[in-house]
């Protein structure tokens, strides 16, 4: 079993993923639980943020075109899913090394990457998205980027 708090669901571990309280008629996300463990203080809850990648990112432009009219490779979407933390999300997408690529959604969960080129040469990068929560907390998830340009006459 996981780490985690667990609570008895007709006999089965049912793992909690999120606590809340009422506030005046208002649900509230509980962001941490601790206990006191003999006088120490002992977290047994913790609404932390993560996220994860749906995938990595690659394309590839093969259409032939002359060396004075550059190819564009596209890859495809990358979606950036966050787990736990509270409140909305918001998004910043950066490159952390490698080629450098024209992010479609700069400030989306879900963007693509494009690079153009004039020879038949294969390129790759590191993007990093940095995911906020309401609450404060923060996250990154990074994705290889690579596209192919072939065939370019």
């Amino acid at each position: 079993m996981a780490a985690g708090v667990y609570v008895n669901d007709n006999g089965s571990a049912r793992r909690i993923t999120a606590i809340y309280v009422n506030d005046n008629g208002t649900a509230r996300r509980i962001q941490q639980i601790w206990v006191n463990d003999n006088g120490t203080a002992r977290q047994i809850y913790a609404n932390t943020l993560t996220a994860t990648a749906s995938s990595n990112a690659s394309g590839t432009c093969n259409n032939g075109q002359a060396n004075s009219n550059p190819c564009t490779a596209t890859t495809n979407d990358v979606t950036i899913t966050p787990i736990g933390g509270s409140g909305s999300y918001t998004y910043s997408w950066a490159r952390v090394s490698g080629d450098t690529y024209t992010i479609s959604a700069a400030t989306s969960a879900t963007t693509h990457f494009s690079l153009s080129a004039s020879t038949p040469t294969d390129h790759s990068a590191v993007y990093r998205c940095t995911v906020n929560d309401g609450a404060g907390q923060t996250t990154t998830v990074d994705v290889n980027v690579s596209t192919s340009h072939q065939n370019l006459q």
